[in-house]
């Protein structure tokens, strides 16, 4: 599935690209905006882009796998029409594509550790894509899980009281 429809808006981009409609970025005092300059200019900052913009989005790939208790037993939410698993599909690439954002200048910190947690997101993302686009139901809940658990890691390594506070041993 996934092959045909990035052909697709590949071919749509180029299309529109050489089109005499297509328009040039310009910035504030209208003189054309270079590739490098808008790649780096982010209008909000990384503690707002990741509530808005990566939580949101997470949310609904995890919609797709969440356990439930209700009037109907305990179940989870799963897939259940091929249009749901293109949705699961579709949610997970979108992750795996804003992971991308997230190595741009002004929202990555120039840390190791960002990086590392950064390539455990988009592996656990793209797994997930993988089995939605399977309708592999087990493999969407484990790279599922795996997406959370590099969510939490990074939280627990830039800000700890996301994540609440944690039992301690005496």
């Amino acid at each position: 599935m996934r092959s045909g429809v990035t052909v697709g808006w590949a071919f749509l981009v180029m299309l529109s690209a050489c089109s005499p409609a297509a328009k040039v970025a310009t910035g504030n005092e209208g003189e054309p905006v270079q590739a490098a300059d808008a790649a780096t200019d982010n209008d909000i900052p990384l503690k707002e882009f990741m509530g808005h913009v990566m939580d949101r989005n997470a949310a609904q790939l995890w919609a797709w796998t969440t356990y439930r208790s209700d009037a109907k037993g305990d179940h989870y939410t799963r897939p259940g029409t091929e249009k749901d698993w293109i949705d699961a599909e579709s949610d997970a690439l979108t992750l795996v594509q804003l992971s991308y954002l997230l190595e741009t200048p002004g929202l990555a910190p120039d840390d190791d550790k960002w990086t590392g947690h950064l390539a455990r997101f988009r592996k656990a993302a793209t797994n997930s894509a993988d089995a939605a686009e399977a309708q592999d139901f087990a493999k969407l809940e484990a790279s599922a899980s795996d997406m959370n658990r590099a969510c939490v890691a990074c939280h627990v390594t830039y800000v700890p009281e996301i994540e609440g506070p944690y039992a301690t041993m005496k």
